[in-house]
């Protein structure tokens, strides 16, 4: 699925956005308005998010004359600042059409766009002759208000929450298939069910809250208890795995983005908890999956996953994703898996969300004490996160140009794993292992 970048940080903040833009409120807009222009900072804006934001500052502008009591010079701004905006929205809205040599007339774009020919006749005024006066143009970007609200956040939203649908039931297949221990083929269907609905946006933007929600947890069969043995009890992981390698595997940083997910959903249930509120999401879920993913384990494994797939590429051997899944996960990874906490070795060297590891270990920290925050506390280890970056750049600028390429690329080789409890940043990187590990 194709996707571009949008300068919001999710849809969240879209719908505050248009909701803040919409409220009728100026306590409300006000900062809608800022963060749109923060969002103009970081790219060109779609069109309809420009001028509704455009005719919202000058609504505002124009109650605040009112309430002034402002006079002739305040008309006169006013209607220089309705017009522009009007304007410039006509002019956006009919070049949005000219796709062919000959060039349209804004009046046929309009017509086809559903503009009234008043709306084409005030933007030819506006332009060409007088300012029609300052009531004509404040109904004329009330229409226009309506229009973007109709034609584009409304119908976005609606669209979303389609593609959102769409997601949520992919995934709901793919945890049948794997609860059922379908065949390789019938896991690889149900996977390529869930890429083909993603783009560069739509993973961080729909897939990760989607991943959270409490129905894909009781589809996966993750209940509320953690269990006594920590994840050894948590056998929905084990299905899970081979979609989370999958999908890290195409977005690098999904697994970052779900365990800062699963932290803010876990910091909000349980002080809500702790306030005396009844219980509303599925903590269990998330902190067994934030732990999963932050384990020395999973990276481990996942380096494997990616040699395979990228191994299977290479030969031309067909179908890479379904020769990985008929290999499946080998009879040593299942427990392996399962006993994360207790492994040995370098434990953060590991992790692909090492810049941020620090900050989620703060997270936790500031979690209520209970069996949750002692869990998550076992897998984000405190050793190594005081080492400084300038050591760290230096250690790694002291090392042979392969073993520099191998410590700061996207996939660090694995430490040597040891008998003991921990290990500290400076271990010694075991190739060798790392070699075994991915045959």
């Amino acid at each position: 699925m194709s996707g571009r970048l949008v300068p919001w940080c999710s849809w969240e903040e879209w719908r505050w956005v248009r909701d803040g833009l919409y409220s009728g409120d100026a306590v409300a807009a006000r900062p809608a308005l800022d963060r749109v222009k923060a969002w103009e900072t970081r790219q060109a804006l779609p069109q309809a998010v420009l001028m509704t934001a455009r005719l919202v500052e000058a609504r505002l502008v124009d109650d605040d004359a009112a309430g002034s009591g402002g006079g002739a010079a305040s008309g006169a701004a006013l209607q220089l600042m309705y017009a522009l905006a009007i304007v410039r929205s006509v002019n956006g809205l009919a070049d949005s059409l000219q796709k062919g040599v000959t060039a349209r007339s804004v009046s046929s774009a309009a017509n086809q766009l559903g503009l009234p020919p008043w709306l084409v006749d005030m933007r030819h005024d506006a332009a060409h002759n007088d300012l029609p006066s300052l009531g004509t143009l404040r109904m004329g970007a009330d229409h226009l208000l309506g229009w973007y609200h109709q034609n584009y956040w409304a119908r976005q939203d609606t669209e979303l929450g389609a593609l959102a649908e769409r997601l949520r039931g992919a995934l709901a297949g793919y945890a049948a298939v794997a609860k059922r221990g379908g065949a390789p083929e019938d896991l690889r269907r149900a996977i390529e069910g869930v890429l083909q609905l993603l783009s560069e946006s739509a993973w961080h933007m729909l897939l990760v809250p989607l991943l959270l929600e409490e129905p894909v947890a009781a589809a996966l069969g993750a209940g509320e208890a953690l269990g006594a043995a920590g994840l050894e009890e948590a056998r929905w992981l084990e299905l899970v795995t081979p979609l989370l390698l999958t999908l890290q595997s195409a977005f690098p940083a999904l697994v970052t983005s779900v365990v800062w997910g699963c932290l803010e959903r876990l910091h909000a249930e349980l002080w809500a908890r702790d306030g005396g509120e009844e219980a509303r999401g599925s903590v269990g879920y998330w902190a067994g999956l934030a732990a999963f993913l932050s384990s020395q384990a999973f990276h481990l494994v996942l380096l494997r996953w990616e040699h395979a797939l990228g191994g299977a590429d290479e030969d031309g051997g067909g179908d890479a994703l379904l020769a990985v899944l008929a290999a499946g996960l080998r009879p040593e990874e299942r427990s392996f898996l399962r006993q994360a906490a207790v492994l040995g070795g370098d434990h953060a060297a590991l992790h692909r969300g090492e810049p941020h590891r620090a900050a989620m270990r703060t997270r936790v920290e500031g979690l209520p004490d209970g069996e949750v925050k002692e869990l998550l506390l076992a897998y984000l280890p405190q050793a190594g996160l005081e080492e400084s970056a300038e050591t760290e750049m230096a250690q790694v600028s002291s090392l042979e140009p392969v073993q520099r390429a191998q410590t700061v690329g996207e996939v660090p080789p694995p430490p040597a794993v040891s008998g003991g409890s921990g290990g500290s940043s400076g271990a010694m990187l075991d190739l060798e292992a790392m070699e075994a590990l991915c045959q």
